[in-house]
């Protein structure tokens, strides 16, 4: 197994400082026209942004009966396979070098301060052995086989963890489809089975329209923000239903570092989305020489989340044996593909081919849309954010 150090560094990517706008795109090709932060010690800086009120919330303090079981049922954070030991009794302990302050340099009066900071990213059981992250989280095979992918990490009453059992815990067989350039987003397959959760219910969109959401819907984001034990946040709403092209949306949600693959999910708990990036705003409180959560106005939410019914197009194109009821989902809710011209594979742009996993997006893609998307920063944790 890898060691903890080196995963962090190949997570951490930061688009240049001072960028304003344009794509979400691999940390190689944003390297390689405008710069990226340098990465450093899993103790840097992350990124994190709050709309109005903070609204993150741990799992068992949720007074949403149907929200605590999401999230027990079909939520999983993607950890360094090296920081899990295996008990030999049927549990697992999952190692944290840092506390939430020891990692971020944060005053002391932010929180969730003493928490552990496990996770890397986070990702949606949708198929009994498949999840679905953020192309960005998982770009090769490699990265792949050195992540284990880890079920209820999380409290289950104030200072207490849910102890992890061996249907907790599962590891990587294959990469299915991935991209991370004009859509984000990696389907994977488990090596088994999940066994005790149950795969998420995917939003059937909004008539033909191969989209999920609409302006001012409430939506709700699962995941592992700055690497903590998994949290809740429902007080977002869609402030831009169609952006950067057509397959994402922005939002008012609380995330953070970590949060990269997190799932959106509508009132109806079916999910609508996969979180890619969001604005980079941690601030220096100069006075005391700590960072603090900048909080904006909910109205200037932009937390970029990919539509989840595109992904599809290149999931049951791609992937060997694609799940069926995912397919045929798709093909109910997309019958004119993804972008109204016909259906995938056939002249719709959405249907794009997956590039080898870890290539990235191709540079025309990129120039294309290089206005829309920079100073958006990807939302996985990592060594530099």
């Amino acid at each position: 197994m890898p060691n903890t150090q080196s995963l962090w560094s190949r997570v951490s990517s930061l688009l240049a400082p001072g960028v304003s706008s344009g794509v979400l795109v691999s940390a190689s090709l944003v390297a390689s026209l405008s710069g990226c932060a340098d990465e450093g010690s899993v103790g840097a800086r992350p990124e994190a942004v709050v709309y109005g009120e903070d609204d993150r919330t741990d799992v068992y303090a949720h007074p949403s009966a149907s929200l605590r079981s999401l999230a027990t049922e079909s939520i999983v954070a993607l950890v360094p396979g090296s920081d899990l030991t295996d008990n030999g009794d049927g549990t697992w302990d999952l190692a944290s070098a840092f506390t939430l302050e020891e990692a971020f340099d944060l005053c002391d009066d932010q929180r969730f301060l003493t928490q552990p900071t496990s996770a890397f990213c986070s990702g949606t059981l949708v198929a009994p052995d498949v999840i679905v992250t953020a192309g960005h989280c998982m770009e090769s095979m490699a990265d792949c086989l050195e992540t284990s992918f880890v079920f209820d990490y999380l409290y289950t009453a104030d200072g207490v963890l849910a102890e992890l059992e061996d249907d907790d815990v599962y590891n990587c067989a294959e990469i299915l489809a991935q991209e991370n350039g004009v859509i984000d987003y990696a389907y994977l397959r488990l090596d088994r089975p999940v066994v005790g959760h149950t795969p998420a219910t995917l939003s059937a969109g909004i008539g033909d329209t191969c989209r999920n959401v609409e302006d001012g819907e409430a939506v709700t984001v699962l995941g592992f923000g700055s690497g903590l034990p998994l949290k809740i946040d429902d007080g977002g709403n869609v402030t831009d239903p169609s952006t950067q092209g057509s397959y994402f949306f922005e939002t008012s949600l609380d995330t953070f570092g970590g949060n990269s693959g997190s799932g959106v999910f509508n009132d109806a708990g079916e999910l609508v989305g996969v979180l890619s990036a969001g604005a980079a705003d941690y601030v220096t409180r100069d006075a005391e020489g700590c960072d603090e959560v900048n909080v904006l106005p909910e109205s200037a939410g932009g937390e970029v989340i990919g539509h989840v019914l595109p992904t599809l197009a290149d999931y049951c194109a791609d992937a060997p044996d694609p799940d069926a009821d995912l397919c045929a989902l798709f093909d109910t809710a997309c019958p004119n593909g993804v972008d109204g011209e016909g259906p995938a594979g056939e002249g719709s742009s959405c249907s794009v081919s997956s590039p080898a996993a870890g290539t990235g997006s191709a540079p025309l893609a990129f120039l294309a849309l290089l206005g829309l998307v920079l100073g958006r920063r990807v939302r996985r944790r990592g060594s530099a954010e």
